[in-house]
């Protein structure tokens, strides 16, 4: 009995609040490792998942006692308390991931995969996890792992060692054994007093509250995202010096932006937000990803990502300075024509070319790059590129043009047309995410079906015509007031289509939100992003609708 009380105490003192963000980090890793395993049964790998949560404000439950009005039968009196959205137990899982600014997924996996194997890989998984290239980060990285071998050679020598570590840990557990009733005896004590302090702790969490949450805030670093103002003015500042050199890319400068760019789209578009137009249009007239579009059009605020992304750009342009390379102007041109084109491309730009015709043209891109090309169209000697250039042969100006213009034919630069149609998107999207419902659904009838913003961004309006079920699984999972911040964008009709699926308290109190959001009009930007919870929910909400369907289709098929 008394060994019973310990425990009860031990369990019920322990009993306090845990972020669940590590719940939702454990989930998307789970579900990376099982797809992975299915993809590559027989590769290595090593999974790193970082979840980014914004700080949700403390949601405080109303005392009713302290007002001198009539209490209503169906509001419940609480004393306050103050809980903390990360900590609490009864939100689903769904609901949780819905609330993230972005997930970033982190992949070592052995093997020697091409460029084109890795994005299809990346993209199969942001398809898996249901991850927005908008929003979120997957990077996966190639490592040559060879530990097969070893742990063949070892295997021997680790079923010893664990077969020692066994006997020695059963000797410790028979030693430690005797000691258990009096260290029980010396520990009883202590853990009645830890759970009256916890018991106060908890008693005094609102004063906690009314601190202001700075003891998450103080915890923030800035490698998370957030920059102090010293860093984001000298990020600025590197920027504009950066600007004109960025203007006029060579081929390396091509390429790391390329990389860059395709690694974290998001971090680049806040850079490009800095650059002055004129020196931004004369990059984008080498763009060649499709991440551009995505960087272009959600030009967000200066983070820790575009810190590091300019700090390459700048080593790469000291770098420069200190080579002082020379070059005519028709070369320079050939090699930012060519520092754009993949392996591939150059499989078709060089067809029927000897090794030594084309080693001259090769020796022009930088040295990754030229290796990749020339294992590829050279496999037997592709080496000798290693070796100093005196043995290539000069490139005439004939050759010269006729290399320029076929690499111009199989990859053409963006037109003006295309930026300008960058451009327009920003706009167009700007637009949508500030409308009305109703002004939104005139937008989108007019856009054409092959239009990337019909195929990827979902509608608020399309919100009001989705099923009873989705709906009241969505009144259920959000807060009241954040669908009083979303719906001052819409109509009347709208807003009761949506409160017959509510509860009459809800009702109630959405009307006591609305009321105070007419009086006080809130701030846009909390508006807008109100709405993309919503969508982010929706989205969730759907597809576990899906999942649970098809696995009672097959079910039902197995039966």
């Amino acid at each position: 009995m008394k060994y019973l009380l310990i425990s009860m105490i031990v369990c019920f003192c322990s009993n306090g609040f845990a972020s669940r963000l590590i719940e939702v980090e454990d989930y998307y890793s789970q579900k990376a490792s099982d797809y992975i395993k299915t993809r590559y049964p027989r590769k290595a790998f090593s999974i790193y998942v970082k979840v980014d949560a914004e700080d949700k404000p403390q949601v405080r439950q109303p005392n009713s006692s302290d007002q001198q009005a009539l209490n209503l039968p169906y509001l419940d009196q609480v004393d306050p308390k103050a809980l903390s959205f990360w900590d609490r137990k009864d939100v689903s899982l769904g609901t949780l991931i819905s609330y993230l600014r972005g997930v970033f997924v982190k992949v070592d996996i052995d093997g020697d995969f091409s460029d084109q194997e890795l994005d299809q890989f990346k993209s199969e998984l942001f398809q898996h996890l249901k991850l927005s290239e908008l929003y979120d980060r997957v990077d996966i990285n190639r490592r040559q792992w060879q530990g097969d071998s070893f742990i063949n050679k070892s295997r021997p020598f680790l079923i010893v060692g664990a077969l020692g570590i066994l006997g020695l840990a059963a000797l410790l557990f028979l030693i430690l054994q005797l000691g258990v009733s009096r260290l029980v005896k010396g520990l009883a004590q202590p853990l009645s007093e830890i759970g009256r302090s916890t018991e106060n702790l908890s008693n005094s969490s609102s004063m906690m509250a009314d601190l202001g949450g700075g003891f998450q805030l103080a915890n923030q670093r800035w490698d998370e995202g957030v920059l102090p103002t010293d860093h984001e003015e000298k990020i600025k500042n590197d920027i504009q010096r950066l600007s004109h050199f960025m203007s006029h890319p060579d081929a390396e400068l091509i390429q790391t932006i390329e990389q860059l760019g395709a690694k974290d789209p998001l971090a680049m578009g806040s850079i490009f937000a800095q650059m002055p137009t004129e020196d931004l249009q004369g990059l984008i007239t080498w763009a060649r990803g499709d991440w551009w579009r995505v960087a272009i059009t959600q030009m967000t605020p200066l983070t820790a990502h575009s810190a590091d992304c300019i700090g390459e750009i700048s080593r790469l342009n000291i770098r420069k300075q200190l080579l002082g390379e020379v070059h005519s102007d028709d070369l320079q041109d050939l090699k930012r024509v060519l520092a754009r084109l993949d392996v591939k491309h150059f499989g078709e730009l060089f067809k029927g070319y000897k090794f030594e015709e084309a080693q001259s043209f090769l020796r022009m891109l930088p040295q990754t790059t030229m290796i990749n090309v020339a294992k590829y169209l050279y496999p037997g000697q592709w080496a000798e590129l290693l070796e100093a250039a005196e043995s290539a042969k000069p490139i005439s100006s004939a050759q010269a043009k006729k290399v320029h213009d076929k690499a111009l034919e199989i990859c053409p630069l963006k037109s003006e047309t295309e930026i300008a149609g960058y451009f327009r998107d920003a706009d167009l999207l700007n637009l949508l995410d500030r409308s009305t419902t109703k002004d939104e659904r005139e937008i989108y009838k007019v856009l054409d079906d092959s239009s990337w913003i019909k195929r990827e961004r979902v509608p608020f309006y399309s919100l009001f015509q989705e099923s009873k079920d989705v709906l009241e699984r969505l009144g259920s999972d959000l807060p009241l007031e954040l669908w009083a911040l979303a719906i001052t964008a819409c109509d009347r009709q709208e807003c009761e289509t949506l409160f017959e699926h509510f509860t009459a308290k809800q009702r109630f109190m959405m009307r006591n939100f609305k009321t105070k959001f007419t009086e006080q009009r809130p701030h846009e930007i909390a508006v807008v992003a109100a709405k993309k919870r919503i969508l982010n929910s929706l989205v969730q909400i759907k597809s576990r609708l899906e999942v649970t369907e098809g696995e009672g289709e097959l079910n039902e098929a197995a039966a």
